[in-house]
């Protein structure tokens, strides 16, 4: 039996991860939270510019997934998006970056998206860019990132291109004023006029005057989640019963995902575009001006590329999680192939620049920004999410 757990939409709105109702698919069984639904192949993801909470075949159709191995290989090579899942036939799959959660394993083989059953049953994450059959117990790695020369004219290119081909008209940015939220946010205002931008924090947040004047520079308002202990409280013990215990840092970066995906939904936004992925893939961390001191280019370049490929064991499960349990589509344009494609192939001293003996990090995305008239703003530093919104310090008090 395989069991992958979902949420369902409906009327009210994505339900929880628990699973209430079973689908027969022959060789598995699906566990579906919500309505019950005659389908083949089931899975959750997002392609071109539509916000896809389930996608599903009704039996009597050709189903979304092919059902034989290799055209389900050959069809996720070709898919540019972010899914994952199971397809009826014994087929697991799960798209290039990993945004899907999908873990598997087991005695009785079991694929499930949820964290906090994976540590109980000792599951592994299946790894990005993986299409396993479990009837044959074979499996296909389905891309590999190659390396091409690029700059910053390459990753405007591909940012754009994300943008164009994801971003429905009406779009939330969880935006908290820096670069990465705050080129995202120019090039969807480029495209479609004006995004949603949604800020949270305390009430003495770093980030709520941060965001203003972000926004203010573009024209546009932001909009604030202030929290409280209580909100907090309840959202943690949410969160950790899907996805495990968590340390204070993810638990505070979980819980901002949470309740602005909440908030984009009351708004009408069902897809959440964020900056995921531009730390890793740009050189954003101040571990890597250390590492760049101590070690050198090449050993950066080493830790960076392990950063990202851990993105889809650690960072993008917790994100997916929060974001869906708010009720939004995660969106993070960053981690889109083609701007990955781009960022892996720009020369590490481009994106940790040393200039006049500065350290310079995300130098090719702060090119980008100017290139986009953000001006001064681009080479603007700014606190972490779980500092500058408070919520470190008040997840912390809570425990």
């Amino acid at each position: 039996m395989m069991k992958y757990l979902l949420t369902s939409a409906g009327d009210e709105g994505p339900r929880t991860f628990r699973a209430s109702q079973s689908i027969d698919l022959g060789q598995m069984t699906l566990y579906v939270e919500g309505e019950t639904m005659d389908v083949k192949g089931f899975f959750e993801g997002l392609r071109d510019d539509e916000a896809l909470v389930i996608i599903y075949a009704p039996a009597e159709k050709t189903p979304t997934v092919p059902h034989r191995f290799e055209r389900a290989v050959e069809w996720m090579r070709m898919f540019e998006g972010f899914a994952g899942g199971v397809v009826g036939g014994g087929f697991v799959f799960r798209d290039v970056v990993g945004l899907v959660p999908v873990f598997v394993g087991g005695g009785r083989f079991t694929a499930t998206n949820v964290r906090a059953e994976a540590l109980a049953r000792g599951l592994e994450p299946l790894p990005p860019a993986t299409v396993l059959d479990t009837t044959a117990d074979k499996t296909i790695r389905y891309h590999e990132w190659g390396k091409n020369e690029a700059g910053p004219h390459q990753v405007l290119e591909a940012l754009r291109h994300a943008v164009e081909k994801f971003c429905p008209h009406r779009v939330s940015v969880f935006f908290s004023g820096g670069l990465d939220s705050l080129i995202l946010a120019k090039l969807i205002q480029d495209r479609s006029g004006s995004p949603l931008l949604l800020t949270v924090g305390t009430v003495e947040s770093h980030d709520f005057a941060a965001a203003e004047s972000a926004a203010s520079f573009l024209g546009l308002e932001v909009e604030k989640v202030v929290v409280e202990e209580k909100n907090v409280a309840e959202a943690l013990e949410m969160l950790e019963n899907v996805l495990g215990p968590l340390g204070d840092m993810d638990a505070a970066i979980a819980v901002a995902m949470y309740l602005l995906s909440k908030k984009a939904v009351e708004a009408g936004c069902g897809t959440a575009v964020l900056g995921q992925g531009a730390d890793e893939l740009f050189g954003g961390y101040m571990k890597y001006e250390r590492i760049l001191h101590e070690k050198g280019y090449q050993v950066l370049e080493q830790v960076m590329l392990r950063d990202f490929e851990m993105l889809a064991a650690e960072g993008l499960v917790r994100d997916f999680t929060a974001v869906r349990l708010g009720g939004a589509y995660p969106l993070p344009l960053y981690l889109t192939r083609n701007v990955v494609s781009a960022a892996l192939s720009t020369p590490v001293e481009h994106k940790i620049h040393v200039q006049g003996g500065r350290v310079v990090r995300k130098h090719v995305l702060r090119i980008v920004g100017r290139m986009l008239g953000l001006g001064d703003l681009a080479d603007r530093g700014k606190k972490a999410l779980q500092y500058g919104s408070g919520l470190m310090k008040m997840v912390r008090r809570l425990r």
